[in-house]
């Protein structure tokens, strides 16, 4: 398996999203996804979200209306400091609409309509923070049948619900229907509004109906689990925001290398400046999580964020990092030698965790059971740590000890999609016996680390530490820190690039390299 993935000689000249770099034919096809025609494009944001709410209103058998609201702007520090707003996941969903603090929207199970609504701002507003989109302008743009204020929920309910029950995510989008139907709030209030604790009237109502207009009950049971069944299983139109967003991430990245190779010695917030700035000149409206750029040791803390340490000449710096289009983020990590060449010892590792990765995606076609998957890559990480003498006995008596945890503690994956960890009915990550379905895009994420504190725990074990060969732990622990590679996959494509299986690597379909002797190519 080794042999496979070693350097290999004769580079020749290859585009890189817009920087020439020399590869050879081997790493020229390893990235070669990146000049085809997109197989999944990005369609206008008003198609994609026609189709979607046409998804959700099918799925909710339930009927009547659904109420869903953006959030309010988060504080920062002091009195009038906040973080750039970025509207909840479901409403982004199920609208399109991202930039609007306060918003709402009404959707129509009957009719499939869309009725969006948003804060009025003051005249004032217009000079500090920008003049507010029209109703008209936001219609087009999000495709919404009706463009109204917040104010005037109360007034839409009582005209055009009265009747049908109205589905909301949550206790608090309940206070604020109450409060609108009531006429205690001019507003939606939003989340943004106050709302109360009225549990005791939930319980002795179940469901409550308002007295104010008899508009039905006020429901909470429903709505989430249809929206993270919905979410879990991907259209082509998202599938294209998607990969999209792999493409402006993979810009990122070959940012933040480049950036490492001409300025030896520079700090790991040099290279995450590196791909944040190139990932939204590239057209990304954010990063999807905060960045991660751990050099030499800091690869083994799995959620790195501090990022201030001193890149030395001979680490290897794992890049843990997406942007975000449309809200649908790419989760990409790679690793690779900030002294432009992987040590003997490092490229061992690095192959090693290839390896699993890449028998993992081969497993992943439609109707998988994602745990044996999971049980795979790590019967094969097993083997690899065996092969580097990092460990010593049976892959069964290993398993028993859980000894591939002391070097992979974290799961093989996860779902993905408006969030870095999205959701699906059953969490964040297929539970047990779970098959992978159509439309689910999972990362494929394993790792060999050297974690300081999960090796002195195995040590204090009597029966763990005589399967470890302290010896080459040590010495692989110095040169090599952590190494993490993580794809984005697609499962049950209905187009595009599938292969035999109908799986699409969204990672590599945007010529994100892996190869190792790809990276070096880049960082000689």
């Amino acid at each position: 398996m080794e042999a496979t993935f070693r350097w290999r000689s004769a580079p020749s000249s290859q585009i890189i999203g817009r920087r020439r770099v020399h590869l050879n034919a081997s790493a020229a096809a390893c990235i070669r996804a990146a000049a085809d025609p997109l197989s999944f494009p990005l369609l206008p944001q008003q198609d994609v979200g026609r189709e979607i709410r046409q998804r959700i209103c099918r799925e909710h058998i339930a009927g009547g209306y659904l109420y869903l609201e953006a959030g309010s702007l988060i504080k920062r520090n002091g009195p009038d400091v906040f973080h750039r707003f970025r509207a909840d996941s479901d409403f982004v969903y199920t609208t399109g609409c991202y930039d609007q603090p306060g918003a709402a929207a009404l959707l129509d199970t009957e009719t499939s309509s869309l009725t969006l609504m948003v804060e009025k701002q003051p005249d004032h507003a217009a000079f500090w923070m920008g003049p507010q989109p029209s109703p008209d302008e936001l219609a087009e743009n999000f495709g919404a049948d009706r463009v109204c204020y917040t104010s005037d929920l109360g007034a839409f309910l009582r005209e055009q619900a009265r009747g049908q029950d109205i589905h909301v995510t949550n206790a608090a989008a309940k206070e604020t229907i109450r409060a609108a139907l009531s006429g205690t709030s001019s507003a939606s209030g939003g989340p943004s509004g106050s709302h109360t604790n009225d549990s005791q009237e939930d319980n002795k109502n179940n469901g409550v109906q308002s007295n104010e207009m008899r508009n039905g009950r006020i429901i909470d049971e429903f709505l989430p689990r249809v929206l993270q069944r919905c979410r879990s299983q991907k259209t082509d139109a998202e599938l294209g925001c998607m990969l999209a967003a792999s493409k402006v991430s993979r810009e990122g990245h070959l940012a933040a290398w480049l950036a490492s190779k001409r300025n030896p010695g520079s700090h790991e917030f040099f290279l995450e400046g590196a791909f944040t700035g190139a990932v939204l000149s590239a057209g990304a409206n954010d990063l999807g999580y905060p960045c991660i750029v751990g050099a030499g040791p800091n690869a083994a803390i799995l959620h790195y964020e501090a990022n201030r340490s001193q890149i030395q000449l001979g680490d290897l710096v794992l890049i843990d990092a997406g942007a975000e289009v449309r809200c649908y983020t790419a989760d990409i990590t790679r690793t690779f030698p900030a002294g432009g060449k992987f040590t003997s010892r490092q490229l061992d590792v690095y192959n090693s965790v290839l390896a699993v990765q890449e028998l993992a995606i081969s497993r992943m076609e439609l109707g998988a059971v994602w745990t044996e998957v999971d049980a795979a890559a790590r019967n094969l990480l097993l083997q690899q740590l065996l092969d580097l003498g990092l460990v010593k006995g049976s892959i069964e008596s290993l398993l028993e000890k859980r000894i591939d945890r002391v070097f992979m503690p974290h799961g093989l994956g996860h779902f993905l999609g408006l969030d870095v960890h999205d959701m699906s009915a059953e969490g964040m990550v297929p539970p047990q016996g779970a098959q992978l379905a159509q439309g689910n895009v999972i990362t494929v994420e394993p790792g060999i680390y050297f974690i300081d504190t999960l090796l002195k725990k195995a040590a204090n074990d009597a029966e763990m530490a005589k399967m470890l060969n302290w010896d080459n732990i040590s010495a692989f622990r110095t040169e090599v820190g952590g190494v993490r590679i993580e794809d984005n996959v697609a499962v049950g494509v209905n187009g595009g690039r599938e292969g035999p299986e109908g799986v699409l690597n969204l990672t590599m379909a945007a010529g994100v390299p892996k190869a190792p002797w790809a990276i070096e190519s880049i960082m000689q």
